[in-house]
């Protein structure tokens, strides 16, 4: 359900991305050149101040377990019908083991698919409360409590936050699909 078949704005040229892919000392930083980082790079301050709240929120002292960020990122990029988020995030879930093409499914049907575990089915929850009412009820509050802190609460709804902007961004800059990938499967 791409929203647009070309971009509005053109994802930098591969040798002015892959030049900005350095580290501290100028050494080249691995990457994947994909359309959304070079995209970003139209904006490089933009790139430098997400980069340490990106790093807080998924980075490898992240206080949310990656499975679980996963499933609120995956849920948000499904309702804001962010075509490439979902692409991305279900390529690379599916191949580092994190989701079957079933759970995929299941992320799109939301919280009350069979087969979510009562943590899972709260994190598409608060998701989907987030998404309808920019409110975390308090059924689902307690819910949220039961297994996280107040740390990982604020994490989880700033990622949330963060990937509803992305997710706005990518639609409405119209950031193409690697080819490919896949985005939302055809029936949940």
């Amino acid at each position: 359900m791409m929203r647009l078949s070309k971009p509005r704005i053109e994802p930098v040229p591969m040798e002015q991305y892959l030049a900005s892919r350095v580290d501290g000392e100028g050494r080249p930083l691995e990457s994947s050149a994909i359309n959304i980082g070079r995209t970003w790079m139209n904006h490089p301050d933009l790139v430098a101040a997400r980069r340490s709240l990106g790093q807080h929120l998924q980075g490898p002292n992240s206080t949310l377990p990656r499975r679980e960020r996963e499933l609120g990122i995956m849920r948000m990029g499904w309702w804001r019908r962010s075509d490439y988020e979902f692409a991305q995030h279900r390529t690379f879930n599916t191949v580092d083991g994190i989701f079957t093409e079933d759970e995929i499914r299941r992320i799109c049907i939301g919280p009350d698919a069979p087969g979510w575990t009562p943590v899972e089915s709260t994190i598409l929850r608060t998701v989907d409360e987030m998404h309808n009412d920019a409110f975390i009820s308090d059924s689902t509050w307690a819910a949220l409590s039961a297994h996280y802190s107040n740390q990982q609460i604020l994490d989880f709804i700033m990622l949330m936050g963060q990937y509803w902007t992305v997710s706005t961004m990518l639609n409405s800059a119209g950031v193409q699909i690697e080819e490919g990938k896949k985005s939302f499967p055809d029936s949940p």
